[in-house]
Parts: C-alpha cells; sequence; structure tokens
C-alpha cells in the first residue's frame, strides 16, 4: 500500500507524541514508586514499658498508700510514662510477714514494711524500734535516711535479697485502750496488748509488766473491738486511718517509740533493670520520701491529737513516763547481745543527736 504525503506526515507525528509521552511518564514517577526502589530502613522498636507492683498492707488512702502512690506519680514522670507502678493497698498481695518473705524471695517485687520485723534476716533491724532511742523528728530523720540507715540497709543487702530505698516515718507512738486510761505505770500492768510479730515489742511490753498479744495490722481492729486484746500502741495518725477510734475511748500520750517503715524492692529484681531506670527508682524513692516525711506525714502526726479529739477519743498524758523509760532500759543491752553490730549502729545514732 503506497501513502501518500499526508499520510506519512501523520504517522511520523503520531511516533513522535508517543516517544514524548513515554519520556514525560518516567519524568513524573510517583513518589510511592520511586520510594519502592530505595531501600527502607528497618523501624526502631519502642521502648518497652516497664510494670512494677507494690503490696503493701496499709488501709487505701492511708499515709503508707499516699506514699506508694506519691512514689508511683514520681516514677511515671521522671520515666516518661515508660515505667509504671501498681499499688494494692490493704495486704491484696499479703499481710506484712508474706509481704517481706515475698520481697526476698521475690515473688513480690516492692513493698512498705516495719523494719523491726525484718530481723529473721539481719538481727539488727528494729534497732530503730527500741523504745526511747530518739529525742525527736529530726533526730530520727537524720539518722535513718542518713548514716545509721545507709549503714543498717547494707548490712540487709548482705544478707538477703531485700533493698532498702529508704525509711518513711509515721511519728512517735502512743498507748491507745478500749475502755480505760493509762496515765502512770501502774495502769499497763497486766493487760493484754496488741503486739506487732516482732522481739522489739513483745518484749518491750514483757518490761512493762503487759500480756503482750502477737496480732498481724490488718486483724489489729477486730482485735479491740471484740476485746481479744485490751489496747495497743500505734502513731496517732495511724488510729485515724485505720479507724481504730471507733473501737477505742483513750489516746495515753508515751511517746514511746518513733514509728518509721522502709520501702523496700526485691534485690534481683533492681539489678536485672538497666542503671537508667535504677537510677529513677532510686531518685523517685528519695524525693518522694522526702516530700511525704516534710509535707505529709509530719504535718499530720503534730494534727492528729486535736483530730482524734475531734472524732471523739480523749487524749490523756502519761505523768510517769521517766519511769517507763527505766523500765525498758534492759531492753537496749538485750538486744545489743543478740544482735551483733547492734552496738556500732547505736553509736552512729547518737552521732546524730543535736549537740
Amino acid at each position: 500500500m503506497i501513502l501518500t504525503r499526508a499520510e506519512l506526515t501523520k504517522c511520523a507525528w503520531i511516533v513522535l507524541l508517543t516517544f514524548c509521552v513515554g519520556i514525560l511518564a518516567g519524568c513524573t514517577q510517583t513518589p510511592a514508586e520511586t520510594k519502592k526502589e530505595t531501600p527502607t530502613q528497618p523501624a526502631q522498636p519502642k521502648p518497652q514499658k516497664i510494670t512494677i507492683k507494690l503490696g503493701h498492707h496499709h488501709a487505701a488512702q492511708g499515709a503508707v498508700d499516699k506514699l506508694a502512690n506519691y512514689f508511683a506519680k514520681v516514677v511515671a514522670e521522671k520515666s516518661n510514662n515508660q515505667i509504671e507502678v501498681q499499688v494494692f493497698p490493704g495486704a491484696q498481695l499479703g499481710q506484712e510477714l508474706e509481704a517481706i518473705d515475698g520481697i526476698n524471695m521475690g515473688t513480690l517485687q516492692m513493698s512498705i514494711v516495719s523494719p523491726g520485723l525484718m530481723d529473721k534476716h539481719l538481727p539488727i533491724m528494729g534497732i530503730e524500734s527500741l523504745p526511747f532511742v530518739f529525742d525527736d523528728w529530726d533526730h530520727a530523720d537524720r539518722a535513718l535516711n542518713g548514716p545509721a540507715g545507709e549503714e543498717i540497709a547494707k548490712r540487709l543487702l548482705e544478707k538477703s535479697n531485700i533493698r532498702i530505698l529508704g525509711y518513711y516515718h509515721l511519728g512517735f507512738r502512743h498507748v491507745l485502750m478500749r475502755n480505760k486510761p493509762v496515765t502512770k505505770l501502774e495502769d499497763i500492768k497486766g493487760l493484754k496488748m496488741r503486739s506487732p510479730e516482732a522481739w522489739a515489742w513483745i518484749r518491750m511490753f514483757e518490761l512493762l509488766g503487759c500480756k503482750p498479744t502477737p496480732v498481724t495490722w490488718g486483724e489489729a481492729y477486730t482485735a479491740l473491738q471484740t476485746g481479744v486484746v485490751e489496747g495497743m500502741e500505734s502513731p496517732a495518725q495511724n488510729v485515724i486511718d485505720m479507724k481504730f477510734y471507733e473501737v477505742s475511748k483513750y489516746l495515753c500520750l508515751t511517746g514511746h517509740m518513733f514509728g518509721t517503715m522502709v520501702m523496700v524492692i526485691n534485690e534481683k529484681l533492681f539489678k536485672s533493670f538497666p542503671a537508667d531506670v535504677q537510677k529513677i527508682i532510686t531518685e523517685s524513692a528519695k524525693k518522694a520520701l522526702a516530700d511525704m516525711n516534710a509535707q505529709v506525714t509530719r504535718p499530720a502526726a503534730e494534727g492528729a491529737e486535736e483530730n482524734l479529739k475531734k472524732l471523739g477519743m480523749q487524749v490523756v498524758k502519761v505523768t510517769d513516763i521517766e519511769k517507763w523509760r527505766a523500765a525498758v532500759k534492759p531492753q537496749h543491752a538485750e538486744f545489743f547481745k543478740k544482735a551483733p553490730g547492734a552496738e556500732d549502729v547505736m553509736k552512729i545514732i547518737d552521732a546524730q543527736r543535736k549537740k
């Protein structure tokens, strides 16, 4: 077939247009198509969130629970929410002795407990609970959140898997009674007094002429209510937190012990964390304890007596406190004998007294 000049010209234009379209198509490749030809970088994995369970035996919204939740808040802030501390109050994860054993074995991760109940792991635990050791709140804090506390924590860690992160103060402990006041030493002799399951309290009550009756903290309210015990002793603010004022009529101001607790963590768990996480935990505990001691528990302890009066308790003074001191004085020497190294720690405590 023979094409005319006009038909040849038309075919040439068609070929030229087809070639240009092909070039333009290559130049206008979409970003997605270009991306396909570029090797992709592997996505960086997100940091894995750490969850820590903290169980304690005190009531929800009480002083100890407030510390636990404040600590959780500080940890979350310092870690940009990469560390979550879950708080379980009211002995949900075990009563106090169970919590201590759990921390040591690693079945419980964190808790807030009485130091004196850890004496089976280290006999000097409970030295801070001996009667009439501290002059005042400041003396206790200088010693326990200072050189004496550091020495105790170091020795405990050598004998157990329990790391102490710091001391939480509840204030001076006083006697509370169901039905009759105690204003002098003779008034308490022969009475059944609730005691923690620890030597420091049991021996103190024996020396005071009482009948110590070990009862767990979670069962103390019922023991008072039913008359299993005639009285007990506690920091004044805890009387409010645990509603002991409902089942006891008298708060008797003895100030015989300084109430303090320790925040603890299982050492193997702590050591499993990277250094930056360990730092966040220790710094958060230090801040939480310092803030709560200064801003919450100390003001609460100082105002607790007046609050208990408003709640219907009678607050009475003990008139012969020097007799109480003399009665329990042998306990210190007994403790030094049963707890090697305790005298050295007491010297550190004594060194923190105001000159």
